[in-house]
């Protein structure tokens, strides 16, 4: 509105677009594109978290059955990922989707793991149940792969000044990338899914922190007597008389 009779945008690649409108190759520029590499992704990248996680259980084996038993694998399954910032769709060559998870943390985009990436999905089998209200929440990053087009659609909401995404079109010959400002709506929709399947009301966040509080706290943690000390006005403590 400040702006009359002007066009204004968000620069989703910062340090590109300021570098190829103003004609220039700063050396951050040349450190992006350098940064380019494959990253080395093991066959457990997006199951890592729930291995761990199981594994965590495996005491309490029992308790595990009981809240998959109530709430379902996913939900489970949705509380081991937490904190995972990238959503990974592959559409396989015979249309079945397969999203996943991982944490691109410390290599900067999840483009660096190449087409690998569709063989990983696979290994962690489709995931029909993931999408959850609240998903939108802790997605930062998204990597929508179609297999039989071989063309790659990726977005991140907070990316890296020196991003290196622009360069690593050399890490996928004879794939098609492409940065798609839509952002997570785009990537829910391109899928045929509805974006509201990831959005949560004011009231389920709340239901939602309600049983889960407990659960994280365990069961024998009592909330009120902690809220009753914390509201205690701590004791005064005297003062030593000012001296001049």
């Amino acid at each position: 509105m400040r702006w009359p009779q002007w066009h204004l945008r968000q620069a989703a690649l910062p340090l590109q677009e300021f570098a190829t409108a103003l004609g220039l190759t700063p050396p951050e520029l040349e450190q992006a594109r350098a940064d380019a590499t494959l990253v080395d992704a093991g066959d457990d990248r997006f199951t890592a978290a729930w291995l761990e996680h199981q594994a965590d259980f495996a005491c309490v084996a029992d308790d595990q059955a009981a809240w998959i038993a109530a709430v379902g694998v996913e939900a489970v399954r949705a509380f081991a990922e937490r904190g995972l910032d990238a959503w990974v769709t592959v559409r396989a060559a015979d249309g079945t989707l397969y999203d996943q998870r991982c944490s691109s943390r410390g290599f900067g985009s999840v483009l660096r793991l190449g087409p690998r990436v569709v063989a990983l999905a696979q290994l962690g089998g489709p995931r029909p149940g993931m999408l959850r209200p609240g998903l939108e929440r802790e997605v930062r990053e998204t990597l929508f792969v179609d297999e039989a087009l071989r063309s790659v659609h990726w977005w991140q909401a907070d990316p890296p000044w020196a991003h290196p995404g622009p360069g690593c079109a050399a890490l996928w010959p004879g794939w098609t990338l492409e940065l798609d400002e839509g952002g997570l709506r785009s990537h829910v929709e391109r899928s045929g899914r509805m974006f509201a399947a990831v959005r949560m009301t004011r009231e389920e966040r709340l239901a939602a922190l309600i049983d889960q509080v407990p659960r994280t706290l365990r069961g024998d943690f009592a909330a009120l007597p902690r809220l009753a000390g914390s509201s205690t006005p701590s004791p005064r403590i005297p003062r030593s008389p000012r001296t001049c």
